[in-house]
């Protein structure tokens, strides 16, 4: 896996000076020097390809993927051999790029639980300030705009169309679904300059790699990922060149983090902080100051990069970047060794956040890396890139050196990690679709032993990962012998408790969710998450003074949860208890406005109260902020229904069908109206439907008016 295997730039490789290298402390840095004229007006294409490792890419090396756009690309720019990632995951991986910080300065931390606060300043937000125009496009729902990463962008194509699939599941889209909007945006600019930012997600798990690619990769669906995004990329690419644009364009393209791939005993990613996940590619084109093959070896950083782009366009770097520009680097001049690469703080978290294990955090330092862990680790990258040998014990006064200067990057983090919070089920049941599998916010403890080092653990989150895959498949009976199984294990690792009651819950069987949630309270492995969740299945089973008890205690705890305020407002609703659930709804609503369940839910509640206008109002409201909220067009064609709007009462439920085709009541209803329209063929294809897909023990009050509706529809002849 070791860089550096880059036969097809090898003989081009370039060894030029660091920034500010043989210039007198305080001095101006110098400016590359131009190959030739530079454009008046400089584009800008990031592009991030997730979970991809620099060694599937040809122009790293490899031989058996094919990825010509993109090697292509590193023959007419520059190849960064050593480019390091900060986090093993999307969210934060981004957030560092996006800033030019890392976690210890934005905050985000793991998938789940955290948001770029507003007070960030975004590259997007810098440019746009400059004159640019600025969108995103991405792949998947791990980067929605909820997560905060938009601030900035005039445009943030998040779209993920869950028409057709069950439980909103649908999390991700194929890279030319990304690839598409972004032609458009690209094909429709005037004279300002813009910024594109693209990210595909494909290499990342569950893998789904189309015809034929395949069949050409089917014994390793990863390079076939790889090898599709490459060619999705062509097309814009194409683009770019037939239009006269691609010169005046500087392009980065890298990736957020690699993939485990089983080295280290890690199947995916986040779990360590080994070279096979927080080694990436980085590949910059600008052919007025960058010399065709450049091959730059020193280590360099993401947060390197935003303050080099805004170098290149000449645009201030903002005061909180935390990283330097890597023109000097690439000046050209030649004759120079770079300088010391600058230390690179890097963490991987989520599985002290989200399971209670030791947490990790490291640093490089010259050519030393150092992960501090209950068994710490110690490796020269000079040496030992694969990381096959632990020098700890036998390079002790190097280890504690690094561990001081560890320390003393992680000083004050503590604060960040306590503003995490508890994601709503809709957010945990799509990053459960992309294999992200959020718990109870663990708190990082003062001491943790060997048994918590996740070397000795990784076992767990290897089944952990088979888990999420058999939940994405809606296996529910593979995914709970694993989850068991895990439990007789580890009884302590919360996580697992509501994994389990998620799956049983879906699966049909809420009342044996119950259970699993109950056992986990009584033995104090249930925290803020498990007792949310332990209302909501108490809620679904309409146990609602026992809910409604649990989420005032949570509510009283913790007043900002907007999530147990919620839900709360729900359990009033459904108690009688209308004006307080009226205020609840409201204080909700008023802290964010774009809280679409809440708001749909609040519909909802009008619609019980009779006041039908006042629910129409919630409905198109939630409706603008999500198009295909199947709740919401049920709620509008019961409304339509009630008006004698027949209609528009079938395109209501057809709608919320189409978005959610499990939501029976709707699929009821439309049959109904159907009827009632004489349309006895679609009636009866709906209502046999709804039959075939209900339970008699669960819906059996349904069930009966579907029947009796046959009924007559039989007897009448049709």
């Amino acid at each position: 896996m070791r860089p550096g295997y880059l036969a097809p730039l090898a003989a081009l490789a370039l060894v030029v000076l660091a920034p500010g290298c043989g210039q007198e402390e305080g001095q101006p840095r110098r400016q590359a020097q131009l190959l030739q004229p530079a454009p008046e007006q400089i584009n800008i294409l990031l592009i991030t390809i997730d979970t991809l490792r620099g060694d599937y890419l040809g122009c790293y090396g490899q031989e058996e993927v094919s990825t010509p756009v993109i090697d292509r690309l590193a023959t007419e720019g520059a190849l960064f051999s050593f480019c390091v990632a900060h986090n093993p995951l999307t969210l934060p991986s981004h957030a560092n790029i996006l800033t030019g910080t890392d976690a210890r300065t934005h905050g985000v931390h793991d998938n789940s639980g955290f948001r770029l606060p507003p007070e960030a300043v975004t590259l997007a937000e810098v440019l746009g300030e400059a004159g640019y125009d600025t969108a995103a496009f991405v792949g998947a729902f791990v980067l929605d705009s909820r997560f905060g990463l938009e601030q900035g962008f005039d445009l943030y194509d998040d779209y993920i169309s869950s028409a057709g699939t069950p439980d909103l599941l649908q999390a991700e889209r194929p890279a030319d679904e990304v690839v598409e909007p972004a032609l458009r945006w690209l094909a429709e600019r005037g004279e300002e300059p813009w910024f594109a930012w693209v990210h595909v997600y494909d290499p990342h798990v569950p893998r789904h790699v189309p015809a034929p690619l395949s069949e050409t990769y089917a014994d390793n669906l990863y390079a076939g990922e790889v090898s599709y995004v490459d060619y999705a990329f062509r097309e814009l690419f194409d683009h770019l060149r037939e239009s006269g644009r691609l010169d005046s364009t500087l392009v980065v393209l890298t990736s957020d983090h690699g993939e485990g791939l089983g080295d280290h005993g890690e199947r995916t990613h986040g779990t360590f902080a080994y070279n096979t996940t927080l080694w990436v590619p980085l590949i910059i084109r600008a052919p007025w100051r960058i010399a065709p093959g450049t091959v730059v070896d020193r280590r360099v950083r993401h947060i390197d990069l935003l303050p080099t782009i805004l170098e290149f366009v000449d645009v201030p770097v903002p005061e909180a970047a935390e990283g330097e520009s890597l023109l000097g680097l690439l000046a050209g001049e030649g004759g120079g060794e770079p300088a010391p690469a600058p230390d690179s703080y890097f963490e991987a978290l989520t599985a002290m956040l989200n399971r209670g294990w030791a947490p990790l955090r490291g640093v490089f330092h010259q050519q030393w890396k150092f992960i501090d862990l209950p068994i710490p680790e110690l490796y020269d990258m000079s040496r030992d890139f694969d990381e096959d040998s632990n020098l700890f014990e036998r390079r002790a006064g190097t280890a504690n050196r690094l561990r001081t200067i560890l320390r003393g990057l992680t000083e004050s983090e503590e604060s960040g990690l306590s503003v995490r919070r508890r994601e709503d089920s809709e957010t945990r049941r799509r990053l459960q679709a992309l294999g992200y599998l959020a718990g109870s916010p663990q708190p990082e403890r003062e001491h943790y032993g060997p048994e918590d080092d996740p070397k000795r653990l990784i076992g767990l989150g290897a089944r952990l990962d088979e888990c999420a895959v058999a939940t994405a498949a809606r296996q529910w009976e593979r995914a709970e012998e694993i989850l068991l199984a895990i439990i007789a294990e580890r009884p302590q690792m919360t996580i697992t408790y509501q994994i389990l009651a998620s799956v049983l819950t879906q699966a049909g069987r809420p009342d044996e969710a119950l259970a699993v949630l109950e056992q986990a309270t009584e033995m104090g492995a249930g925290g803020q998450t498990c007792l949310f969740q332990l209302a909501s299945t108490l809620m679904q089973v309409n146990q609602y003074e026992r809910a409604v008890a649990i989420l005032e205690e949570l509510h009283r705890r913790h007043p900002d949860d907007l999530n147990a305020a919620h839900l709360l407002a729900n359990g009033l609703s459904r108690q009688g208890e209308a004006r307080r659930a009226e205020r609840l709804y409201n204080e909700v609503l008023g802290a964010d406005p774009t809280f679409v369940d809440a708001r749909c839910d609040f519909g909802w509640h009008l619609l019980r109260e009779n006041r039908f206008d006042e629910g129409r109002a919630q409905f198109d409201n939630a409706l603008q902020y999500d198009q295909e909220h199947a709740p919401s067009h049920h709620g509008l064609g019961l409304i339509h229904e009630r008006n004698q709007r027949w209609r528009e009462a079938i395109d209501s439920y057809c709608q919320a069908l189409e978005a959610e085709p499990d939501r029976h009541g709707a699929r009821l209803r439309l049959g109904m109206v159907l009827a009632r329209l004489r349309r006895f063929d679609e009636a009866t294809a709906e209502l046999r439907r709804f039959l075939a897909e209900t339970d008699e023990s669960s819906e059996a009050e349904d069930r009966a008016r579907a029947l009796r509706v046959l009924d007559l529809i039989r007897r009448s002849g049709n």
